[in-house]
C-alpha cells in the first residue's frame, strides 16, 4: 500500500472512530451528571501523576464524599485505594466522561469531546514557566490533528491554573489563546517543593537505594527531534569534582525525557559508578525534591528547581540548533542559572561557585515574572472544586 493510501485509510478510520464516539457521548448525555463525580486524566492515561495526583491527594485528605475516577492505559498502575481506575478509551471511560461533574486534564482532549452545561473542566497544564515555545506560538510544529484538538479544548475549558503573571500573560493568554478564567494559585505538583516532606524524600532514597549520607545530583535533559551527542557529560569527572568540593559521597540520577528514556545505551550512557537510572520513577517532582543540585539543558525542570531553591546548572552544548528546532521565550543569559557548553566549563562552575548568591538571583527572577508559589495550590484548587460541587 502506498504512503498516500495509508494516510487516507488512517484519516478515514479516525473519522469513523470519532463519529462512533460522538454518538456514544450523545447517548450518554441522556443520563444525568453525577454531582460528586470527578474524572482525572494525566498524559493521555499514561500515569497517576503530575498536577492531578496532588489535587487527588488533597481531595482524599479533605474527606468529602467524592467519587474519583482516574483514566489509565495500564490498569496495573498505582492509584490510591480511594480512587477508581478507568480504562482509557473504553466504553466506560466515555460514560464517565459524559456523567462527571468535574474534569481534570493536563493535556488536550480529542476534538470530538464535548462538555455539557453542568460540567466543569479544569485544564491543569503539564508545564508552567517554559523555555521552549509551545502551542499556538509554534503552530507549524504541532500538526493539523493536534491544532484541531487544541482549538476544541480551548472552547470547553472553564478554568486554567497559573503560577505567575508570566504564565498567565505569555503562555495562557498568549500561546494558548485562552480567553476565559485563569486563577493564579501556583502549581499543585510544586507544593511538594515548597513544603519539603522528609517522609517522601526517605521513600525515594529507599526506592533508589541511596544512603542517607549521599548527596544527589539530578541530570534531566529535555527531548530533541535529533540526537547528535548532546548528552555527553563525563559523570565520573563530575562526581569526582563534587566529592572533592563537598567532601561527601554523591550519586547522579539520570532522568531522560519520556520520549527517549529507553535510549540511554544508544546515547552511550552507562548506569555505573554511582549513576542511577531514574527514568521510570513515577514522580518527577519527588526526584526534584530529593536533589541537592540539578543539571539540565532546556527543560522546564530548571524552573521547578528554582521554585524549590535548588542550585540549577545548564549544560547547553547545542543552543543554536535547539533554537532553530522550536524557539525559546528567554535567552540563556536572561535566566538565573550558570551556563556551560562543555565538561570543563561545567566542572569549573562547580569548583568556583559556592551558590551563596543563588537566592538573590532566584528572587530577582521570581519577582520579574511575578511568581506565585506558596505551597497551597492543591488546597486552593481543591477548595474551588468543593465550592462548585456544593452549589
Amino acid at each position: 500500500m502506498l504512503k498516500n493510501e495509508r494516510s487516507l485509510l488512517y484519516n478515514f478510520l479516525v473519522h469513523v472512530k470519532s463519529i462512533i464516539i460522538i454518538c456514544l457521548l450523545y447517548f450518554f448525555r441522556l443520563i444525568p451528571v453525577k454531582n460528586n463525580r470527578i474524572m482525572i486524566i494525566s498524559y493521555y492515561g499514561k500515569e497517576y501523576g503530575d498536577n492531578g495526583k496532588y489535587i487527588t491527594n488533597y481531595l482524599i485528605e479533605s474527606k468529602h464524599n467524592y467519587e474519583i475516577y482516574w483514566a489509565l492505559t495500564n490498569m496495573d498502575a498505582y492509584v490510591p485505594k480511594e480512587v477508581k481506575k478507568l480504562k482509557y478509551n473504553s466504553l466506560k471511560y466515555y460514560y464517565i466522561v459524559a456523567t462527571s461533574k468535574i474534569w481534570i486534564n493536563n493535556c488536550r482532549f480529542p476534538r470530538w469531546i464535548k462538555k455539557r452545561k453542568k460540567q466543569v473542566y479544569f485544564q491543569l497544564w503539564h508545564g508552567n514557566i517554559a523555555l521552549k515555545k509551545i502551542e499556538f506560538d509554534v503552530p507549524e510544529k504541532l500538526g493539523k490533528y493536534y491544532v484541531k484538538s487544541a482549538i476544541n479544548d480551548n472552547k470547553i475549558i472553564d478554568y486554567m491554573i497559573s503560577n505567575s503573571m508570566w504564565c498567565t500573560e505569555i503562555l495562557y493568554k498568549g500561546a494558548f489563546k485562552y480567553k476565559k478564567t485563569i486563577f493564579e494559585y501556583g502549581t499543585p505538583r510544586n507544593d511538594i517543593l515548597i513544603n519539603k516532606d522528609n517522609n517522601v524524600i526517605n521513600k525515594v532514597r529507599k526506592y533508589l537505594n541511596i544512603s542517607n549520607d549521599c548527596k544527589v545530583l539530578l541530570y534531566a535533559p529535555t527531548f530533541r527531534n535529533k540526537y547528535n551527542g548532546q548528552y555527553n557529560i563525563d559523570f565520573e569527572q563530575l562526581i569526582s569534582t563534587l566529592e572533592k568540593k563537598y567532601n561527601t559521597k554523591w550519586v547522579v540520577l539520570l532522568r531522560l525525557h519520556p520520549n527517549v528514556r529507553n535510549k540511554a545505551k544508544e546515547y552511550g550512557i552507562e548506569y555505573k559508578n554511582n549513576v542511577i537510572d531514574a527514568c521510570y520513577y513515577d514522580d518527577m517532582q519527588e526526584l526534584i525534591a530529593l536533589s541537592d543540585i540539578i543539571i539540565t539543558d532546556y527543560s522546564s525542570v530548571m524552573f521547578d528547581g528554582m521554585i524549590g531553591n535548588i542550585p540549577v546548572l545548564l549544560y547547553a552544548t547545542d543552543i543554536d540548533a535547539y533554537n532553530e528546532e522550536r524557539g525559546t521565550y528567554f535567552k540563556l543569559n536572561e535566566l538565573p542559572f550558570k551556563v556551560s557548553i562543555n565538561n570543563d566549563e561545567l566542572n569549573n562552575i562547580i569548583k568556583e561557585n559556592s551558590f551563596d548568591d543563588l537566592k538573590k538571583s532566584y528572587d530577582s527572577f521570581k519577582k520579574k515574572i511575578g511568581l506565585i508559589e506558596n505551597g497551597q495550590a492543591s488546597k486552593k484548587v481543591g477548595e474551588l472544586i468543593y465550592e462548585i460541587i456544593k452549589k
